[in-house]
């Protein structure tokens, strides 16, 4: 099992926010031929390391959707829905 340093050198910032310090990480995860990018929330990269593993370690005991509702509550909500219902 990676440590919490070896995941940080698999966070990344995105293109050109690359050289911006308040720029967040982010880490690409790979678990049954599936690959994602999942935001770690912060600009700090020994922090971004920790969430990094645990994102991974949640994909490997949850699975995707499971962990895909937890840490990316944007991708769990069909587009369009922000929680509202509407009756007639």
């Amino acid at each position: 099992m990676k440590t919490a340093k070896q995941w940080e050198e698999r966070c990344f910032r995105h293109g050109n926010r690359k050289d911006d310090p308040n720029a967040i990480y982010y880490v690409k995860l790979m678990h049954q031929g599936r690959r994602e990018n999942f935001s770690t929330g912060t600009p700090i990269k020994a922090r971004a390391g920790v969430v990094a593993r645990e994102i991974f370690m949640s994909l490997r005991a949850l699975g995707w959707e499971k962990t895909i509702a937890k840490y990316c509550a944007s991708f769990a909500k069909p587009a369009g829905d922000h929680g509202r219902r509407f009756l007639r």
